[in-house]
């Protein structure tokens, strides 16, 4: 989804004086700016290293002036910086064996919006099912549902994609959890997606792809052989290798029928 959520304030790691990132822009403008790049460009195009495309340098430059980010004093900087986290999220390996940018485009879908209708759920049921599976296990409950849930679920998944039969679904994000790849090792990742709530959205969307393929293939979808993985790609952080930057989970099956069940009011 393109807006990040607002959370509680968490304390960022330390960032040390000798920083292997470069800073850049932060807050939901820039986050809103990579989003809609990531959306529009041509994923062949970031397959090399060759210099871009003229229409890609001319994509980047028109979303960071739409979103007001570009100054006499970035203009020079700024759109090469972008062009590096776009393509370490594009031409990064990611762990089911295939990069973005080597996606065929009959392949992915972007901006894969959903809706469904729930009734009766209660917010302590819900709660009580995550925290069964190890998920939002630091909550104690959810302060701004009150009563009974009922009425139209509604998001979107930045991108999903298929490979080798199975699905995947991926969330952009530009968060800035410090300026070192270990700010965003496998273990920084956990307690910022626990930290941010993300474990919470990628669940809903999880479900949300689920009754998706349902529709899809009928009784010939089974999850375990079709849903494949969660990826959270935080851009800032992604190293070439794929060691850093990229969040990953499978949700279990057990889980995802029961919020299936327990939404299907």
């Amino acid at each position: 989804a393109d807006a990040e959520p607002v959370t509680t304030p968490v304390e960022l790691p330390e960032v040390h004086a000798a920083s292997e990132l470069p800073d850049g822009p932060r807050g939901t403008r820039f986050g809103s700016a990579l989003h809609e790049i990531l959306e529009h460009t041509d994923f062949a195009a970031w397959r090399t290293a060759a210099p871009l495309a003229q229409s890609e340098v001319a994509l980047i430059d028109a979303k960071l002036r739409k979103h007001a980010l570009l100054s006499a004093e970035n203009i020079a900087t700024l759109p090469s910086y972008v062009g590096n986290l776009l393509s370490a999220t594009l031409r990064t390996r990611l762990p089911c064996g295939i990069s973005l940018a080597e996606l065929a485009p009959s392949a992915r879908r972007a901006e894969l919006e959903f809706y469904f209708g729930f009734a009766s759920v209660h917010p302590r049921a819900l709660l009580s099912l995550l925290q069964q599976y190890g998920y939002q296990t630091c909550r104690l409950d959810f302060a701004r549902m009150r009563g009974q849930l009922s009425g139209l679920m509604n998001g979107t998944i930045d991108l999903v994609f298929e490979h080798q039969g199975r699905f995947y679904l991926v969330d952009y994000k530009t968060n800035m959890l410090g300026l070192n790849y270990a700010d965003y090792a496998p273990q920084a990742l956990h307690l910022a997606i626990r930290a941010s709530d993300y474990d919470l959205q990628y669940l809903i969307y999880t479900l949300a792809l689920h009754r998706w393929l349902k529709q899809v293939f009928g009784s010939a979808y089974h999850y375990e052989q079709q849903f494949g993985e969660a990826y959270y790609l935080f851009a800032r952080g992604m190293r070439s290798d794929g060691s850093t930057g990229i969040y990953r989970d499978r949700p279990p099956l057990a889980l995802i029928l029961a919020l299936d069940a327990l939404f299907a009011q």
